[in-house]
C-alpha cells in the first residue's frame, strides 16, 4: 500500500516541472519581427506620440515643481544633484499634476534616474563599484562583476525600471496579486499535511520537499507571468543579454 502515501510525489514534481518551464517559455518569448519598411510610418507615430506624451509629463512635472514649497523645491533639487533617487522620490510623493492628478511612479522614477541615464556605462560601474568596496556586497561585486553590469544598464535604460515600477501603480491588482500568492501559501500548508501522513526517512522527506518547493515556485513564478509579465519584459530581456 505504498502508493496511496507517495500519491503526491511525482504528479507534483511533473506539474511543477512543467509550470516552471511553460512560465519561463512565456518570459522568453521574444515577439515575431516584422518587416521594417511596412512597419516604419507606423513607428514613427508611435515614437512621435510617445515624445509629445513625455514632453507633456515633463511640462507638468516643471509646473508642479514650481508650486513647491521653496523649502521642498531646494530639498528636491539639492536630491536631483546629488542622484539620491530615495530622497527625489519622498520629495515628489505630494507633487500634484493638472487636474489634481498625483505624480505616479515611473514619473518619480524616471526624474530620479534622469541622473544616471546622463553618465556612461564604464563611469557608473566604476562610481557604484568604489561605492560598496568596504561594504558586504563588495567581494560579491568583484568576484560577479556582471551583477554590477546588470544593474548599471537597469538603472540607464529609459522603460526596464519605469515598466517594472508600474506594478504599483495598481493598487487594486496589486491587491490580488498578493491574495493569490497568499493562497499558494494555504495550498503548500495542505500540501505539506498530506505529505507528512508517511513517514518513510530523510531522503523520502528531503524528496517530499524539494517535490513541494519545485510545484509551488513554479507556481507562483506562473502567477507573476500572468500577472506583470508584460512588465517585467524589459527587464527580464537586460537579465538575458547580461548573463545569458
Amino acid at each position: 500500500m505504498q502508493a496511496p502515501k507517495q500519491f503526491i510525489k511525482w504528479p507534483l514534481l511533473v506539474s511543477g516541472l512543467f509550470l516552471f518551464l511553460f512560465s519561463f517559455s512565456i518570459l522568453t518569448q521574444e515577439p515575431a519581427e516584422k518587416d521594417p519598411a511596412a512597419d516604419r510610418s507606423g513607428q514613427d507615430v508611435q515614437d512621435i506620440e510617445k515624445e509629445m506624451q513625455n514632453f507633456r509629463q515633463s511640462n507638468q512635472l516643471l509646473k508642479a515643481m514650481e508650486n513647491m514649497d521653496p523649502e521642498a523645491r531646494k530639498r528636491l533639487e539639492a536630491a536631483v544633484a546629488r542622484g539620491d533617487s530615495m530622497a527625489i522620490m519622498k520629495e515628489m510623493k505630494g507633487l500634484k499634476l493638472e487636474g489634481g492628478k498625483k505624480v505616479q511612479m515611473k514619473d518619480m522614477l524616471n526624474m530620479s534616474l534622469s541622473t544616471f541615464q546622463a553618465q556612461s556605462e564604464p563611469d557608473l560601474i566604476n562610481h557604484f563599484t568604489s561605492n560598496v568596496a568596504n561594504t558586504p556586497a563588495g567581494p560579491i561585486v568583484k568576484k560577479y562583476p556582471k551583477v554590477m553590469t546588470f544593474f548599471v544598464k537597469l538603472l540607464r535604460d529609459k522603460i526596464a525600471l519605469p515598466t517594472l515600477f508600474q506594478i504599483l501603480d495598481d493598487r487594486k491588482k496589486l491587491i490580488i496579486f498578493a491574495c493569490v500568492n497568499l493562497c499558494t501559501i494555504i495550498l503548500g500548508f495542505i500540501i505539506k499535511r498530506k505529505q507528512s501522513v508517511s513517514n518513510n526517512g530523510v531522503f523520502h522527506g528531503i524528496t517530499q520537499w524539494f517535490t513541494r518547493f519545485t510545484f509551488l515556485t513554479a507556481l507562483r513564478i506562473g502567477i507573476f507571468i500572468g500577472f506583470y509579465g508584460a512588465l517585467a519584459r524589459p527587464s527580464w530581456n537586460i537579465f538575458k543579454r547580461v548573463f545569458l
